[in-house]
């Protein structure tokens, strides 16, 4: 199926990065990058196929909303 750019961008942010439910991610993982699809942390290395990039999407959620949730708290 084709995707625009822009719809790709927004759907990997909301359903990958911003996913709580861990199934649901995986889902939207399976459908958005290829099974030798790459994510690249500037600051953490890169990160190789579908397995290793849901892994680090859930990682790098749970950080975001932590770090936010306790600015939002004070």
């Amino acid at each position: 199926m084709f995707y625009s750019v822009s719809t790709l961008l927004t759907r990997n942010l909301q359903e990958v990065f911003g996913e709580n439910d861990p199934a649901r991610r995986r889902a939207a993982v399976q459908e958005l990058y290829t099974e030798d699809g790459v994510f690249y942390d500037p600051s953490k290395g890169v990160y190789r196929g579908r397995d290793e990039i849901d892994r680090i999407a859930g990682e790098i959620r749970v950080l975001v909303f932590s770090v936010f949730n306790k600015r939002r708290l004070r």
